[in-house]
């Protein structure tokens, strides 16, 4: 899979250089925020994205991008309950050990994006599949007989990969006085599925409730060096 994503990132490259004259692609840079709720009042994950708008032809606009994405899970305590009486209303007692983790994500994919609209501005959908290499981990940590400190006593490191869609909504124009640089702004809901990405592991007391949709946004700055330095407005 790797060698496919490989000859097929060279031959695109290939391409433009080729055609640079007359496609005139465009670079782009993005960061994007991601989470299972729309208010991210739960633990997301965030993402930098680079890639290239091929070429435009009428309002298909294909792209091709690599990502890489990370994300923490929320600490999950572990409470020793059995010496409270009855009926204890009392503060919680101090975790006797707790679990943290996380991942790391590089995502390749492929965008047929629409485009509606002018230079100045335009409505944008990005249908998008994507593949990616996951690294996730998880960490427990114990509470040291006198009760002073937490020490890591587990970790287990966790290799995985999946592909998924996601589609996105939003505009794009440009708010430079040059047609070389463009901003676009989107909102997203995208498959990916952190779930599965903490599936194997054999952490006691571990709860893997983590989201297999998420929701989110994300900025683009765009870069065609073959444009005109100034707009034709």
């Amino acid at each position: 899979m790797h060698r496919k994503i490989t000859v097929l990132c060279f031959l695109i490259f290939s391409i433009l250089g080729y055609t640079q004259s007359t496609i005139q692609p465009r670079l782009y840079i993005g960061v994007e925020a991601l989470n299972k709720k729309l208010f991210f009042n739960d633990e997301g994950y965030y993402g930098i994205t680079i890639g290239a708008e091929i070429l435009k032809f009428k309002f298909i606009a294909p792209e091709v991008e690599v990502g890489f994405y990370g994300g923490v899970i929320d600490k999950q305590e572990q409470l020793d309950v059995s010496n409270l009486p009855d009926g204890y209303q009392g503060p919680a007692p101090k975790a006797q050990s707790y679990i943290t983790g996380g991942f790391n994500t590089l995502v390749y994919s492929f965008s047929p994006k629409l485009i509606f609209g002018d230079k100045k501005i335009a409505f944008i959908i990005l249908p998008k599949y994507s593949f990616s290499n996951v690294d996730s981990y998880l960490n427990k940590y114990e509470l040291t007989p006198n009760g002073n400190e937490y020490i890591r006593n587990q970790r287990e490191e966790l290799d995985s990969s999946q592909s998924f869609l996601s589609l996105g909504f939003g505009i794009e124009g440009s708010v430079f006085e040059t047609e070389k640089l463009a901003l676009s702004f989107m909102m997203q809901y995208s498959f990916f599925d952190t779930r599965s990405a903490f599936k194997g592991f054999d952490f006691n007391g571990f709860e893997n409730n983590q989201g297999t949709r998420a929701i989110g946004v994300g900025f683009r700055l765009y870069f065609a060096p073959f444009a005109n330095a100034k707009p034709n407005f």
